[in-house]
Protein backbone atom coordinates (compact mmCIF):
# COMPACT_ATOMS: atom_id res chain seq x y z
CA UNK A 1 0.00 0.00 0.00
CA UNK A 2 2.87 2.07 0.75
CA UNK A 3 3.53 2.42 -3.23
CA UNK A 4 -0.29 2.57 -4.55
CA UNK A 5 0.01 6.32 -5.27
CA UNK A 6 3.41 5.64 -7.28
CA UNK A 7 2.55 3.11 -9.78
CA UNK A 8 4.70 4.21 -12.32
CA UNK A 9 8.45 3.78 -10.41
CA UNK A 10 10.90 1.94 -12.70
CA UNK A 11 13.94 2.73 -10.82
CA UNK A 12 14.31 2.41 -6.62
CA UNK A 13 17.75 2.75 -4.80
CA UNK A 14 17.78 2.07 -1.34
CA UNK A 15 21.20 1.26 -0.82
CA UNK A 16 23.85 1.65 1.84
CA UNK A 17 21.25 2.21 4.68
CA UNK A 18 21.59 1.05 7.85
CA UNK A 19 18.41 -1.93 7.86
CA UNK A 20 15.22 -2.19 6.08
CA UNK A 21 12.96 -5.05 7.23
CA UNK A 22 11.28 -6.56 4.16
CA UNK A 23 8.12 -7.89 4.47
CA UNK A 24 5.75 -10.19 2.09
CA UNK A 25 4.98 -8.33 -1.46
CA UNK A 26 6.15 -4.97 -0.12
CA UNK A 27 6.46 -4.44 -3.87
CA UNK A 28 3.19 -5.57 -5.19
CA UNK A 29 2.02 -2.39 -6.64
CA UNK A 30 5.18 -1.35 -8.56
CA UNK A 31 4.13 -3.67 -11.80
CA UNK A 32 6.87 -1.49 -13.96
CA UNK A 33 9.34 -1.42 -11.78
CA UNK A 34 12.67 -2.72 -13.27
CA UNK A 35 15.71 -1.47 -11.25
CA UNK A 36 16.22 -2.82 -7.39
CA UNK A 37 19.28 -1.43 -5.88
CA UNK A 38 19.51 -2.85 -2.02
CA UNK A 39 23.04 -2.98 -2.23
CA UNK A 40 25.39 -2.38 1.23
CA UNK A 41 21.79 -2.51 2.98
CA UNK A 42 21.25 -4.90 5.65
CA UNK A 43 17.91 -6.80 4.96
CA UNK A 44 15.77 -8.23 8.05
CA UNK A 45 13.80 -10.49 5.68
CA UNK A 46 10.48 -11.45 7.31
CA UNK A 47 9.49 -14.19 4.47
CA UNK A 48 13.05 -14.84 2.91
CA UNK A 49 12.82 -12.77 -0.60
CA UNK A 50 8.90 -12.85 -0.40
CA UNK A 51 9.71 -8.84 -1.19
CA UNK A 52 10.62 -9.74 -4.75
CA UNK A 53 7.31 -11.20 -5.41
CA UNK A 54 5.32 -9.50 -8.67
CA UNK A 55 8.03 -7.93 -10.37
CA UNK A 56 7.73 -9.21 -13.06
CA UNK A 57 9.55 -6.86 -15.17
CA UNK A 58 12.63 -6.59 -12.63
CA UNK A 59 15.77 -6.62 -14.94
CA UNK A 60 18.42 -5.33 -12.58
CA UNK A 61 18.55 -6.59 -8.83
CA UNK A 62 21.46 -5.73 -6.48
CA UNK A 63 21.51 -7.12 -3.39
CA UNK A 64 25.56 -7.43 -2.79
CA UNK A 65 26.43 -7.12 0.77
CA UNK A 66 23.36 -7.87 2.14
CA UNK A 67 24.50 -9.80 5.40
CA UNK A 68 22.52 -12.46 3.39
CA UNK A 69 23.05 -16.35 3.58
CA UNK A 70 21.14 -17.73 0.81
CA UNK A 71 20.21 -21.46 0.82
CA UNK A 72 19.26 -24.02 -1.06
CA UNK A 73 15.46 -22.62 -2.11
CA UNK A 74 14.48 -21.36 -5.53
CA UNK A 75 14.18 -17.58 -4.98
CA UNK A 76 14.03 -16.35 -8.35
CA UNK A 77 12.09 -18.16 -9.99
CA UNK A 78 9.45 -15.84 -11.02
CA UNK A 79 11.80 -12.70 -12.33
CA UNK A 80 11.48 -14.03 -16.05
CA UNK A 81 12.88 -10.61 -17.00
CA UNK A 82 15.87 -10.10 -14.69
CA UNK A 83 18.83 -9.82 -16.80
CA UNK A 84 21.37 -8.70 -13.78
CA UNK A 85 22.07 -10.08 -10.78
CA UNK A 86 24.38 -8.95 -8.00
CA UNK A 87 24.84 -10.95 -4.74
CA UNK A 88 28.66 -9.89 -4.21
CA UNK A 89 29.29 -10.19 -0.52
CA UNK A 90 27.08 -12.34 0.75
CA UNK A 91 27.45 -16.16 2.01
CA UNK A 92 26.40 -19.38 0.23
CA UNK A 93 25.32 -22.42 2.07
CA UNK A 94 26.20 -25.86 0.13
CA UNK A 95 25.08 -25.99 -3.52
CA UNK A 96 22.63 -23.44 -2.88
CA UNK A 97 23.46 -21.91 -6.41
CA UNK A 98 22.07 -24.37 -7.87
CA UNK A 99 19.06 -23.11 -6.79
CA UNK A 100 19.10 -19.77 -6.82
CA UNK A 101 19.52 -19.51 -10.24
CA UNK A 102 17.40 -21.43 -12.03
CA UNK A 103 14.84 -20.05 -14.46
CA UNK A 104 16.80 -16.84 -14.96
CA UNK A 105 16.33 -17.84 -18.81
CA UNK A 106 17.08 -14.47 -19.67
CA UNK A 107 20.42 -13.51 -16.96
CA UNK A 108 22.92 -11.89 -18.81
CA UNK A 109 25.45 -10.65 -15.57
CA UNK A 110 25.85 -12.83 -12.30
CA UNK A 111 28.33 -10.67 -9.88
CA UNK A 112 28.49 -13.53 -7.02
CA UNK A 113 31.75 -11.85 -5.98
CA UNK A 114 33.55 -12.14 -2.28
CA UNK A 115 31.23 -14.86 -1.02
CA UNK A 116 33.75 -17.48 0.29
CA UNK A 117 32.88 -19.86 -2.37
CA UNK A 118 34.66 -23.00 -2.79
CA UNK A 119 33.28 -24.82 -5.15
CA UNK A 120 30.41 -24.57 -8.11
CA UNK A 121 28.63 -27.26 -8.93
CA UNK A 122 28.37 -28.25 -12.59
CA UNK A 123 24.77 -28.48 -12.68
CA UNK A 124 24.74 -24.29 -11.52
CA UNK A 125 24.11 -22.64 -14.59
CA UNK A 126 21.80 -24.98 -16.31
CA UNK A 127 18.69 -21.89 -15.82
CA UNK A 128 20.93 -19.42 -17.53
CA UNK A 129 21.18 -19.78 -21.11
CA UNK A 130 22.01 -16.05 -21.95
CA UNK A 131 24.97 -15.74 -18.95
CA UNK A 132 27.43 -13.39 -20.92
CA UNK A 133 29.57 -11.92 -17.54
CA UNK A 134 30.43 -13.90 -14.93
CA UNK A 135 31.97 -12.26 -12.05
CA UNK A 136 33.42 -14.43 -9.21
CA UNK A 137 36.44 -12.86 -7.37
CA UNK A 138 37.79 -12.66 -4.40
CA UNK A 139 36.51 -16.23 -3.54
CA UNK A 140 38.39 -19.50 -2.32
CA UNK A 141 37.70 -21.83 -5.68
CA UNK A 142 40.59 -24.22 -7.10
CA UNK A 143 39.25 -25.40 -9.65
CA UNK A 144 37.19 -24.14 -13.20
CA UNK A 145 35.68 -27.04 -14.19
CA UNK A 146 31.98 -25.45 -14.32
CA UNK A 147 33.50 -23.48 -17.07
CA UNK A 148 33.50 -26.46 -19.52
CA UNK A 149 29.82 -26.88 -19.70
CA UNK A 150 27.27 -26.04 -22.79
CA UNK A 151 25.19 -23.55 -20.76
CA UNK A 152 28.35 -21.44 -20.50
CA UNK A 153 29.16 -20.99 -24.28
CA UNK A 154 27.79 -16.88 -24.80
CA UNK A 155 30.18 -16.35 -21.66
CA UNK A 156 32.28 -13.24 -22.97
CA UNK A 157 33.80 -12.58 -19.88
CA UNK A 158 34.97 -14.37 -16.78
CA UNK A 159 36.55 -12.75 -13.45
CA UNK A 160 38.35 -15.52 -10.89
CA UNK A 161 40.64 -12.92 -9.56
CA UNK A 162 41.85 -13.36 -6.19
CA UNK A 163 40.74 -16.98 -5.89
CA UNK A 164 43.10 -20.23 -5.23
CA UNK A 165 43.62 -21.22 -8.80
CA UNK A 166 47.20 -22.57 -9.46
CA UNK A 167 46.01 -24.32 -12.63
CA UNK A 168 43.27 -24.96 -15.38
CA UNK A 169 43.09 -28.11 -16.52
CA UNK A 170 43.85 -29.24 -20.54
CA UNK A 171 39.45 -30.18 -20.36
CA UNK A 172 38.54 -26.96 -19.06
CA UNK A 173 41.17 -25.00 -21.46
CA UNK A 174 39.51 -26.88 -24.74
CA UNK A 175 36.25 -26.50 -23.47
CA UNK A 176 36.15 -22.79 -23.17
CA UNK A 177 33.61 -20.16 -24.08
CA UNK A 178 34.19 -19.61 -27.83
CA UNK A 179 33.27 -16.27 -27.30
CA UNK A 180 35.30 -15.16 -24.23
CA UNK A 181 37.43 -12.11 -24.72
CA UNK A 182 38.23 -11.19 -20.88
CA UNK A 183 39.70 -13.67 -18.49
CA UNK A 184 40.76 -12.17 -15.66
CA UNK A 185 43.46 -14.62 -13.59
CA UNK A 186 45.49 -11.99 -11.75
CA UNK A 187 46.26 -12.40 -8.24
CA UNK A 188 45.91 -16.08 -8.23
CA UNK A 189 48.49 -18.35 -6.71
CA UNK A 190 49.83 -20.01 -10.28
CA UNK A 191 51.97 -22.96 -10.11
CA UNK A 192 54.69 -22.55 -12.31
CA UNK A 193 56.53 -26.05 -11.95
CA UNK A 194 57.57 -27.79 -14.46
CA UNK A 195 54.52 -30.09 -14.75
CA UNK A 196 52.49 -27.36 -15.78
CA UNK A 197 54.02 -26.22 -19.00
CA UNK A 198 51.19 -26.69 -21.04
CA UNK A 199 48.98 -24.42 -19.03
CA UNK A 200 51.67 -21.81 -18.62
CA UNK A 201 51.89 -21.66 -22.47
CA UNK A 202 48.48 -21.64 -22.98
CA UNK A 203 48.79 -18.23 -20.79
CA UNK A 204 51.60 -16.85 -23.12
CA UNK A 205 50.11 -18.10 -26.05
CA UNK A 206 46.36 -16.49 -25.02
CA UNK A 207 46.91 -12.91 -23.35
CA UNK A 208 44.97 -11.77 -25.96
CA UNK A 209 42.08 -12.43 -23.81
CA UNK A 210 43.48 -12.84 -20.32
CA UNK A 211 42.97 -9.18 -18.43
CA UNK A 212 46.30 -7.79 -17.52
CA UNK A 213 48.59 -10.90 -17.90
CA UNK A 214 51.73 -8.96 -16.54
CA UNK A 215 50.03 -9.64 -13.37
CA UNK A 216 49.31 -12.95 -12.99
CA UNK A 217 52.01 -14.24 -11.16
CA UNK A 218 54.01 -17.57 -10.04
CA UNK A 219 53.56 -18.24 -7.05
CA UNK A 220 57.00 -19.41 -5.23
CA UNK A 221 57.63 -20.21 -1.37
CA UNK A 222 59.23 -16.62 -0.79
CA UNK A 223 56.50 -13.46 -2.33
CA UNK A 224 59.17 -11.41 -2.54
CA UNK A 225 60.45 -13.80 -5.33
CA UNK A 226 57.36 -14.20 -6.75
CA UNK A 227 57.43 -13.72 -11.17
CA UNK A 228 55.58 -13.51 -14.20
CA UNK A 229 54.43 -16.37 -15.75
CA UNK A 230 54.68 -14.97 -18.67
CA UNK A 231 58.37 -14.91 -17.98
CA UNK A 232 58.59 -18.52 -17.16
CA UNK A 233 61.76 -20.22 -19.07
CA UNK A 234 59.61 -23.15 -20.43
CA UNK A 235 63.08 -24.20 -22.16
CA UNK A 236 64.30 -24.80 -19.07
CA UNK A 237 61.76 -27.97 -18.38
CA UNK A 238 62.65 -29.42 -21.70
CA UNK A 239 66.08 -29.64 -20.58
CA UNK A 240 65.50 -31.01 -17.25
CA UNK A 241 62.41 -33.55 -18.95
CA UNK A 242 65.35 -34.87 -21.22
CA UNK A 243 67.67 -35.23 -18.42
CA UNK A 244 64.91 -37.53 -16.91
CA UNK A 245 64.25 -39.71 -19.23
CA UNK A 246 68.09 -39.84 -20.02
CA UNK A 247 69.03 -40.48 -16.42
CA UNK A 248 66.18 -42.80 -16.13
CA UNK A 249 67.01 -44.93 -19.24
CA UNK A 250 70.54 -44.99 -17.75
CA UNK A 251 69.64 -45.98 -14.50
CA UNK A 252 67.32 -49.02 -15.92
CA UNK A 253 69.86 -50.20 -18.21
CA UNK A 254 72.80 -50.45 -15.24
CA UNK A 255 70.08 -52.03 -13.12
CA UNK A 256 69.32 -54.64 -15.92
CA UNK A 257 72.84 -55.05 -16.70
CA UNK A 258 74.14 -55.60 -13.21
CA UNK A 259 71.32 -58.33 -12.46
CA UNK A 260 72.88 -60.15 -15.84
CA UNK A 261 75.87 -60.14 -14.54
CA UNK A 262 75.22 -61.11 -10.86
CA UNK A 263 73.38 -64.04 -12.18
CA UNK A 264 75.25 -65.26 -14.75
CA UNK A 265 78.57 -64.95 -12.16
CA UNK A 266 76.89 -65.60 -9.23
CA UNK A 267 79.23 -68.60 -8.58
CA UNK A 268 82.24 -66.43 -8.89
CA UNK A 269 80.85 -63.71 -7.08
CA UNK A 270 80.36 -66.18 -3.84
CA UNK A 271 83.89 -67.50 -4.91
CA UNK A 272 85.43 -64.32 -4.31
CA UNK A 273 83.41 -63.73 -1.14
CA UNK A 274 84.59 -66.72 0.42
CA UNK A 275 88.40 -65.80 -0.84
CA UNK A 276 87.40 -62.06 1.07
CA UNK A 277 86.42 -63.96 4.21
CA UNK A 278 89.65 -65.59 4.85
CA UNK A 279 90.71 -69.16 5.85
CA UNK A 280 88.58 -70.21 9.10
CA UNK A 281 89.99 -72.87 11.32
CA UNK A 282 88.02 -76.37 11.56
CA UNK A 283 86.85 -74.92 15.30
CA UNK A 284 85.51 -71.89 13.94
CA UNK A 285 83.43 -73.62 11.02
CA UNK A 286 79.85 -75.30 11.80
CA UNK A 287 79.66 -78.08 9.26
CA UNK A 288 77.22 -80.53 8.28
CA UNK A 289 79.95 -83.12 6.26
CA UNK A 290 83.24 -83.75 7.23
CA UNK A 291 84.30 -83.70 3.52
CA UNK A 292 82.93 -82.76 -0.03
CA UNK A 293 83.81 -85.46 -2.53
CA UNK A 294 84.50 -83.67 -6.04
CA UNK A 295 84.71 -86.60 -8.97
CA UNK A 296 83.74 -87.09 -12.65
CA UNK A 297 79.81 -89.01 -12.66
CA UNK A 298 82.17 -92.05 -14.49
CA UNK A 299 83.65 -92.77 -11.62
CA UNK A 300 80.47 -92.96 -9.68
CA UNK A 301 80.36 -96.33 -8.68
CA UNK A 302 84.05 -96.43 -7.61
CA UNK A 303 83.00 -93.71 -5.08
CA UNK A 304 79.48 -95.09 -3.99
CA UNK A 305 80.81 -98.66 -3.74
CA UNK A 306 84.53 -98.15 -2.20
CA UNK A 307 84.76 -94.40 -1.23
CA UNK A 308 81.57 -93.98 0.65
CA UNK A 309 81.72 -97.38 2.36
CA UNK A 310 84.72 -97.43 3.37
CA UNK A 311 84.96 -93.84 4.81
CA UNK A 312 81.05 -93.34 6.18
CA UNK A 313 81.25 -97.18 7.60
CA UNK A 314 84.90 -96.68 9.03
CA UNK A 315 85.90 -96.03 12.85
CA UNK A 316 85.62 -93.03 13.21
CA UNK A 317 82.90 -92.35 10.66
CA UNK A 318 83.09 -89.85 7.90
CA UNK A 319 80.27 -88.37 6.55
CA UNK A 320 80.39 -86.86 2.72
CA UNK A 321 78.84 -84.71 1.05
CA UNK A 322 78.07 -86.32 -2.30
CA UNK A 323 76.17 -84.08 -5.07
CA UNK A 324 73.55 -86.71 -6.00
CA UNK A 325 72.22 -87.42 -2.77
CA UNK A 326 73.11 -84.24 -0.69
CA UNK A 327 72.69 -81.43 -3.07
CA UNK A 328 69.10 -79.61 -3.03
CA UNK A 329 66.94 -80.16 -5.53
CA UNK A 330 65.68 -76.74 -7.21
CA UNK A 331 68.60 -75.41 -6.84
CA UNK A 332 71.59 -74.04 -9.25
CA UNK A 333 74.61 -76.32 -9.36
CA UNK A 334 76.22 -73.43 -8.25
CA UNK A 335 74.75 -72.09 -5.12
CA UNK A 336 74.99 -76.14 -4.31
CA UNK A 337 78.27 -76.65 -4.81
CA UNK A 338 78.98 -73.08 -2.86
CA UNK A 339 76.66 -73.99 0.19
CA UNK A 340 76.13 -77.96 0.71
CA UNK A 341 79.71 -78.49 -0.61
CA UNK A 342 82.64 -76.16 0.07
CA UNK A 343 81.02 -74.20 3.17
CA UNK A 344 79.00 -76.85 4.89
CA UNK A 345 82.35 -79.71 4.52
CA UNK A 346 85.28 -79.08 6.61
CA UNK A 347 87.55 -81.01 3.95
CA UNK A 348 87.52 -81.46 0.05
CA UNK A 349 88.15 -84.71 -1.27
CA UNK A 350 88.98 -84.77 -4.87
CA UNK A 351 88.79 -88.07 -7.19
CA UNK A 352 91.22 -87.27 -9.82
CA UNK A 353 91.44 -89.24 -12.71
CA UNK A 354 91.14 -89.11 -16.90
CA UNK A 355 87.21 -88.69 -16.75
CA UNK A 356 87.86 -85.78 -14.00
CA UNK A 357 90.25 -83.92 -16.17
CA UNK A 358 88.15 -84.07 -19.32
CA UNK A 359 85.03 -83.08 -17.27
CA UNK A 360 84.67 -79.29 -17.23
CA UNK A 361 82.30 -78.92 -14.16
CA UNK A 362 85.14 -81.03 -12.37
CA UNK A 363 87.48 -78.57 -13.42
CA UNK A 364 84.80 -76.07 -12.31
CA UNK A 365 84.55 -77.64 -8.52
CA UNK A 366 88.13 -77.80 -8.48
CA UNK A 367 88.71 -74.48 -9.27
Amino acid sequence: QFFRRTPNIRYMNLSQNSEIGMTNKPFSELDLLEVLDVHRTKLVLVFHFGFLHGLKNLKYLDVSYTSVTFTRQIIFQKLNNLTVLKMAGNSFHGDALSYILQNLTNLEVLDISHCGIEEISRKSFIGTPKIQHLYLSQNKLMVLDFLAQPELKPLTSVYVNKNSITSISLHVRQNLPTNLSEFDLTSNPIDCSCSQTDFIWWIIQNQNILKQPENIFCKTLSPSSDFRATDFDIDSCVHKKRLKIVLSVFFITVVVLLSFLVYRFQFYLQYCCILLRGYRSPGQQECSYDAFVIFSSYDEVWVMNELMENLENGVPPIQLCLHMRDFQAGKSIASNIIDEGIMGSRKIIVVVSQHFIDSAWCRFEFE
